[in-house]
C-alpha cells in the first residue's frame, strides 16, 4: 500500500486524506455514543463491586472526552476545513484519550472486580476494538494509537498477575490485537482502492467529456463545443444589445504539404496553426477545429465590425507566415470568411452559413485574404 501512496501524485495524495479524514468523521458521532453506552452498561453492572467513586470519575471523564470529540466533529461538518492537519491530528489525540480510558478499565478498575467481571470487563473492551479497527481503519495510526491504548494495560495486567489462567488471557489477547490490527490494514487497503477506483471513475468520466467536446488531434473546441458557446454569446450578444463576430477559416495550401511530406506532417502543421492562432486571440475568444484544415473563430461582445476584421487580418497574416517543420518551410495561408450578428444571421446557423459562403468568396478571389459577407454572395 505504501508503494501505491508513492505512486500518487500530490493532489491525489491530498484527496485521499481528506477521504480518509471525511470517513473518520463521519463515523465519530456513532462510535463516540456507543463508548458512552457500553461506558454506563459498565458502571451499571460494575457499581456493586467497584467503588463508585472509582466508576463516577471514570465515567465523568469518558463523557468530557466524548464532548470534546463532538465538538471536533461539529467544527469539521459545519466549519471551515482547510487546515486537514490540524483535524487529524485533532482526531488522533481524541482516539487516543477515548483509549486511554477504555485502557484505564482494564487496568485499574478490573483489578477491583470478581474473575466474572473481569472477563465481563475483557469481552466489553474487545467489542470496543473490533468496533474501532472497523470505524479507524481509514488512518491506522489511529487504529494502532486505539488498541494499544486499550488492550496493552489490560495485556500487562494478566501478565502481571502470574497464574496459568490470565496468562493464558494475556496471550488470547495478544492473538485477537494481532488480528484486529490485520483486519484494520485490510479495510484500510479496501478503502484506498475504494477511493482509487472512484478517482480513475472520475478522471475516465472528465477524459469521455472531454473528447466529446474537443478536437482529438490540436485539443481545441469541436463544432458540438462551438455551438453551444456560439448560442450562449448570442443570448448574451441579444441581451446586451451588443455585436459578435464569427470567422470560418480555410487554409489554403494544405492538400499540398500532406501530399508532399505527408499526414503526420500535415497534423503537425495544424497543431502549430492552432497553437498561433490561439495566442492571438483573446481568452474570451473561441478558436475551433471542426475538420481537416477548417476553423472557426467566436468572437463575443465586440465593439465593432471593423475590429473583427482587424482580427481577421491578423489571424490571415500569422497563417501566411512560414512554417518551420524539422528541415522542411512549409508555406501555406488562409482563407477566412467573416459574419457579424445580428447583420448577418439572427441565429448561429444563418451567421454560419453566410461565414462559410464569404470563405468561399475568399478562395474565389484568389485565396490568403479576408471577406466580410455581404448578401450579393449568395
Amino acid at each position: 500500500m505504501e508503494k501505491q501512496l508513492n505512486n500518487l501524485s500530490s493532489d491525489e495524495q491530498d484527496g485521499l486524506e481528506k477521504e480518509a479524514l471525511r470517513l473518520l468523521y463521519a463515523s465519530l458521532p456513532v462510535t463516540t455514543l456507543i463508548s458512552v453506552v457500553l461506558g454506563f452498561t459498565l458502571v451499571m453492572i460494575l457499581s456493586e463491586q467497584i467503588p463508585r467513586t472509582s466508576l463516577f470519575v471514570w465515567f465523568i471523564l469518558l463523557i468530557a472526552v466524548s464532548l470534546l470529540r463532538f465538538v471536533a466533529y461539529y467544527c469539521f461538518r459545519y466549519l471551515q476545513q482547510e487546515h486537514s492537519r490540524y483535524y487529524l491530528w485533532g482526531f488522533r489525540l481524541g482516539v487516543l484519550l477515548s483509549g486511554l480510558l477504555w485502557g484505564w478499565s482494564g487496568y485499574i478498575v478490573i483489578e477491583q472486580a470478581d474473575v466474572v467481571y473481569q472477563i465481563y470487563i475483557s469481552f466489553i473492551l474487545a467489542g470496543v476494538v473490533a468496533g474501532a479497527s472497523s470505524s479507524l481503519s481509514a488512518d491506522k495510526y489511529s487504529v494502532v494509537i486505539f488498541i494499544a491504548a486499550v488492550l496493552v494495560p489490560h495485556i500487562t495486567y494478566y501478565f502481571l498477575i502470574g497464574n496459568e489462567t490470565s496468562i493464558g488471557m494475556a496471550i488470547a489477547l495478544i492473538v485477537f490485537t494481532a488480528f484486529m490490527l490485520f483486519t484494520a490494514r485490510v479495510h484500510g487497503i479496501n478503502l484506498f482502492e475504494n477511493y482509487q477506483l472512484r478517482l480513475q471513475a472520475v478522471e475516465s468520466e472528465k477524459a469521455v467529456k472531454h473528447f466529446a467536446y474537443h478536437d482529438s488531434l490540436t485539443d481545441l473546441p469541436n463544432r458540438l463545443l462551438f455551438n453551444d458557446r456560439l448560442k450562449q454569446s448570442l443570448i448574451t450578444a441579444k441581451r446586451n444589445s451588443r455585436i459578435l463576430g464569427v470567422m470560418f477559416i480555410d487554409l489554403d495550401g494544405f492538400k499540398g504539404v500532406n501530399d508532399t511530406y505527408g499526414h503526420d506532417a500535415g497534423d503537425e502543421l495544424l497543431k502549430m496553426v492552432a497553437e498561433k492562432v490561439r495566442l492571438a486571440l483573446r481568452q474570451s475568444d473561441t478558436l475551433s477545429r471542426i475538420g481537416g484544415d477548417e476553423f472557426l473563430v467566436l468572437l463575443p461582445e465586440v465593439v465593432s465590425t471593423a475590429a473583427v476584421i482587424d482580427v481577421a487580418k491578423k489571424i490571415a497574416l500569422i497563417i501566411d507566415k512560414p512554417f518551420q517543420l524539422d528541415d522542411a518551410v512549409l508555406d501555406i495561408s488562409a482563407s477566412i470568411g467573416v459574419a457579424i450578428y445580428p447583420e448577418h444571421g439572427k441565429d448561429g446557423r444563418e451567421i454560419l452559413k453566410n461565414a462559410d459562403i464569404a470563405m468561399y468568396r475568399a478562395k474565389e478571389l484568389g485565396k490568403n485574404n479576408v471577406q466580410l459577407y455581404t448578401e450579393t454572395y449568395d
